[in-house]
């Protein structure tokens, strides 16, 4: 088992990315976590998927989808040639597997994402089709 640490653009000065990239990205930290919400999962926009255009092509990242219909996101999502997994809610009304097979198709890891609310056997069923867990720990 290994660990990979993700810093968030949650916080970042959107109005200078290019800086605030390059101030988190290095040797230990190669990859960033850009969550994108949809104001009914969460309520808040939280990043827009515009903003992946001003990051450089070179830097990883890992995808939070805080939406309450990701299958309307991933299509997008899958253009951006630097994101290199994506995590989706266990929590939705769609149905999971045929999203954790949309993403895989594509190359890239899935993670299922959980509330701390939600019982942790929710995930038991879908433990061999993906490759990460994300707790949510911010609303």
């Amino acid at each position: 088992m290994y660990m990979k640490i993700h810093p968030s653009l949650l916080a970042a000065d959107l109005s200078n990315i290019q800086k605030e990239v390059a101030s988190v990205i290095h040797k230990n930290t190669k990859s960033l976590h850009f969550d994108i919400g949809d104001n009914q999962f969460v309520p808040s926009y939280m990043l827009r998927e515009e903003l992946l255009k001003k990051i450089p092509q070179d830097v990883p990242i890992d995808a939070h989808l805080m939406v309450k219909y990701p299958s309307k996101y991933i299509p997008n999502i899958l253009k951006y040639t630097q994101i290199q997994s994506i995590a989706f809610h266990i929590e939705i009304p769609e149905d999971i597997r045929s999203n954790i097979i949309k993403i895989h198709e594509s190359g890239r890891e899935v993670g299922l994402a959980i509330l701390p609310s939600t019982p942790s056997n929710y995930l038991d069923q879908y433990l061999l089709e993906i490759d990460y867990i994300l707790i949510m720990t911010v609303m």
